[in-house]
């Protein structure tokens, strides 16, 4: 869906801007389990859908909803406060159709080496395929104890 200028300047088009923030637990666990790890934190990005007139303003208005975003604190299971940082930094897609079912929000590209294993790609786009039990123990850290129970207090 291209940008088109009306009477009144430019007509607003959808946008997809992803944003990325890090996520981790903060100050002395009230306890332990075999799954808590001090060293984990959590990498989040997010694509959400803005209208606006621009990029820049749809850049604009994805950082102050990021900021808004990253307000919100929570309890990990072992005590801590878990608190999320926006890394400000935002890359912006302009929808080529309205948003629906089947509508690509967005799209980013990268030129690298043909010497560069498709395994790699993968690696560095989605993370390294982990054991599932054991991401879902390392992710323990950053859950929010309402939804995934308090740890268990060891002896």
């Amino acid at each position: 869906m291209k940008t088109v200028k009306s009477k009144r300047g430019f007509k607003a088009t959808w946008y997809g801007v992803k944003t990325l923030f890090r996520i981790v637990a903060v100050g002395r666990p009230v306890t332990r389990d075999d799954a808590y790890d001090a060293r984990v934190s959590l990498v989040e990005e997010r694509v959400v859908l803005f209208k606006a007139r621009s990029f820049s303003a749809a850049i604009r208005a994805a950082e102050r909803e990021a900021r808004r975003y990253a307000r919100y604190r929570y309890v990990n299971p072992y005590g801590q406060s878990v608190v999320t940082r926006y890394l400000r930094a935002c890359d912006a897609f302009e929808l080529f159709d309205p948003p629906g079912a089947g509508t690509e929000v967005f799209s980013s590209t990268e030129v690298i080496s043909r010497r560069v294993s498709d395994r790699t790609v993968v690696n560095r786009r989605f993370g390294s395929i982990v054991n599932e039990r054991a991401d879902r123990q390392r992710r323990r850290n950053i859950l929010n104890c309402e939804l995934s129970g308090r740890a268990p207090h060891k002896a």
